[in-house]
């Protein structure tokens, strides 16, 4: 069996099989982890929990100047949180999912929309609103709270 490798971050332990549709009952989230139960012909089949947070596609609507995202990494010693305004999220997953959707799958055919979205530290597409390090000055930016 081949060792499947995050493209991100290079992690071999935190890579999870998605499972999609109802499960039967609870999985083992060492293995598996959850994609819902809308299912498309491009659905990616693994997913790694560590370089991430897993967002919908409502989630690039939500503009609100009152509206702030912790993200929590929960990974680091001690957890780090980012305060990210939905300004912001909505902006970074709209171009994120524009360039998803216009690299062709494997096979060269066309992707279909499906509803998840993630946001992520460093995206393996070049992304204009999220350069490496975006985040960095979300970090623990509990004064945007007090605006």
């Amino acid at each position: 069996m081949t060792t499947k490798r995050c493209p991100d971050c290079l992690s071999e332990a935190a890579i999870r099989i998605i499972l999609y549709g109802m499960p039967m009952g609870e999985p083992d989230y060492a293995i598996y982890t959850l994609g819902g139960c809308c299912i498309f012909d491009d659905m990616p089949k693994y997913e790694c929990i560590d370089c991430g947070w897993k967002l919908d596609d409502k989630h690039m609507e939500e503009t609100s100047a009152n509206l702030m995202y912790c993200f929590v990494d929960l990974q680091s010693v001690p957890e780090k949180v980012y305060v990210v305004p939905a300004k912001k999220v909505a902006h970074v997953l709209v171009e994120a999912d524009k360039e998803w959707m216009r690299k062709p799958m494997r096979d060269g055919s066309k992707r279909t929309k499906n509803m998840w979205r993630m946001i992520k530290p460093k995206f393996i597409i070049k992304l204009k609103s999220a350069p490496h390090g975006w985040m960095d000055k979300y970090l623990e930016n509990w004064d945007q709270l007090e605006k």
